[in-house]
């Protein structure tokens, strides 16, 4: 699956409960989205990460996570998924729920 087909997948799920989304960004200044992509999907995408032996750990008051600044050394997969949220479609969303 490509980043256009994956931006495609998470459009219409945006859309379909942009006013509850919004109404939870005015409110909280956050929001997340349950069911955004396909259950098979997200599993493959979940099984797509690399070992975290593999990666770098960012520890920090705030956060803690694991991270890996060479896309190309990972699956093509994660790149897509990556560039898919970067679709100015799915950009558009965002923006119009964020505004």
């Amino acid at each position: 699956m490509n980043r256009t087909e994956i931006a495609a997948l998470i459009v219409p799920r945006l859309r379909a409960d942009q006013t509850g989304i919004a109404a939870h960004y005015r409110q909280h200044h956050y929001f997340a989205v349950d069911d955004l992509l396909p259950v098979e999907l997200a599993h493959t995408i979940y099984r797509s990460f690399p070992d975290s032996s593999r990666m770098m750990l960012r520890k920090t008051i705030r956060e803690r996570k694991f991270v890996s600044a060479q896309m190309n050394s990972l699956s093509p997969l994660l790149e897509e998924v990556v560039y898919a949220f970067q679709d100015l479609r799915v950009v558009a969303e965002i923006a119009e729920i964020t505004r």
